[in-house]
């Protein structure tokens, strides 16, 4: 009977659940750590209301800006991996109809291994080439390689097809980004909710052998 009613606290309180931390330092360019841009520039760091763009979280974004064809530059975070671990990203992205002018951005996750200088693993989790006139959301997952011990999470703007002509000034936004392992853990409540419960049922038994 003991062993039954323990059991039955074991499925219902250790319930797991997704713990998801954001590993990325400023994911919402609220300050000016965290990020690594590229030497050619034209991302910037700027306030809510740049463009009579608001941001969805906080006071600040991310923001490229350029009137000549530099392309493929972009901004990147590294931190830890686990081998086979899957991770959750997920960010929010603005392309204005009247600043867009035939370029697209788009997200990628460089898995590295110990030691190495070249990634081991390039992936894409988003492409987006259409205006929007308002934050898009966008969200994807993707699973380290075996032998990944960091990732490098890079956010960038290409061009297809050749440059617009004429060409005009460019500009986009990014914001709140997300990158997280997905990983499962009991909550805390269930844990203390069953140590209650056994500690219970152990009164109970020398109870009634007494």
């Amino acid at each position: 009977m003991k062993t039954a009613i323990i059991s039955t606290l074991v499925l219902v309180l250790f319930i797991p659940l997704s713990a998801h931390a954001n590993l990325l330092v400023n994911p919402s360019f609220e300050s000016t750590g965290g990020w690594s841009t590229s030497s050619s520039g034209h991302w910037d760091m700027v306030a809510s209301g740049d463009s009579g763009i608001s941001t969805p979280y906080g006071d600040y974004m991310m923001k490229y800006s350029t009137t000549s064809n530099t392309l493929y530059t972009g901004f990147s975070q590294g931190m830890d991996a686990s081998p086979n671990a899957t991770y959750s990203i997920s960010g929010y992205y603005n392309i204005p109809t009247e600043l867009w002018h035939g370029y697209h951005t788009y997200a990628y996750i460089y898995y590295m291994a110990e030691g190495g200088t070249s990634p081991i693993k390039i992936e894409s989790v988003g492409s987006f080439s259409d205006p929007t006139d308002g934050w898009m959301h966008f969200s994807a997952s993707s699973t380290a390689p075996e032998e990944a011990v960091r990732a490098v999470l890079t956010v960038a703007v290409g061009v297809s097809g050749g440059y617009p002509d004429p060409l005009g000034e460019q500009v986009l936004y990014w914001d709140n980004l997300y990158f997280a392992r997905d990983e499962v853990i009991p909550e805390a409540s269930s844990i203390t909710l069953l140590s209650i419960g056994i500690a219970g049922l152990v009164m109970f038994s020398r109870m009634k052998r007494s």
